[in-house]
């Protein structure tokens, strides 16, 4: 439940921020801060944050975060959160890189990438390795009122074990916390030390988190009437 009440806390504070800064900043962000909540939900923060590196002689420059996965949420209760742990190889990290134009556009460009890695249990069932993937599609910034606010629609491409739960769109919106270094130009590098982040589905109404097939049941339990029958065998 804190981590519930840790994001409803973040998400009132910056739209009371922006509310206090005018209607600039929620034209600048691709949802603003007034939409509802969306399921799932993804919450990430630690890792290495955001670094900005620009090319002066592409006139380009990336946008890369990496930060840490460490919830799933799919509704407003507390057993509606899933704990993201690390997978078997140890990886549980969440990657955004975008190309951005000397305006702070989106470009579009073959390195663009989103990917969410870890492992997730729930309702008997395990999602490892990589959770989703994409490509995002746009980009939008909001430096308003002393709170730093990136955002970018999501184009997942079904290869992730939560794929299907999350379909083939969602966003992200990330908020820097501490040592941010951006003062409004894409232009120069900078980095952001720590940013949160919630990747959100398409969904208004809380999602339930799928459970196992019927066949996989069936199969489970097929195989433990197989085991029984054969041991039986063996000591008659």
């Amino acid at each position: 439940m804190h981590r519930m009440q840790r994001y409803i806390v973040l998400t009132g504070f910056v739209g009371l921020v922006l509310g206090l800064g005018g209607s600039r900043a929620s034209a600048d962000l691709l949802h603003p801060s007034t939409d509802p909540q969306k399921y799932p939900d993804i919450i990430a923060n630690l890792g290495k944050g955001v670094s900005y590196t620009y090319d002066s002689s592409a006139q380009q420059g990336v946008f890369h975060l990496k930060n840490t996965a460490y919830v799933l949420v799919t509704g407003t209760k507390s057993t509606d959160e899933w704990d993201i742990s690390a997978a078997p190889d140890g990886s549980r990290f969440q990657v955004l890189n975008v190309t951005l134009d000397k305006n702070g556009s989106y470009v579009n460009d073959p390195g663009n990438l989103y990917q969410v890695y870890g492992s997730v249990t729930a309702n008997g069932q395990t999602f490892s390795g990589l959770l989703l993937q994409g490509k995002p599609i746009d980009f939008a910034t909001s430096n308003v009122g002393g709170v730093t606010q990136f955002q970018s629609n999501l184009k997942l491409d079904g290869s992730g074990a939560l794929a299907s739960f999350f379909g083939p769109d969602s966003y992200i919106h990330l908020i820097a916390e501490t040592g941010n270094g951006f003062k409004g130009s894409f232009t120069d590098n900078w980095t952001i030390s720590k940013v949160s982040s919630n990747t959100h589905g398409p969904n208004v109404i809380p999602q339930p988190f799928p459970v196992p097939e019927p066949t996989a049941l069936i199969l489970i339990a097929a195989s433990g009437v197989g085991l029984v029958y054969r041991h039986r065998r063996r000591l008659a």
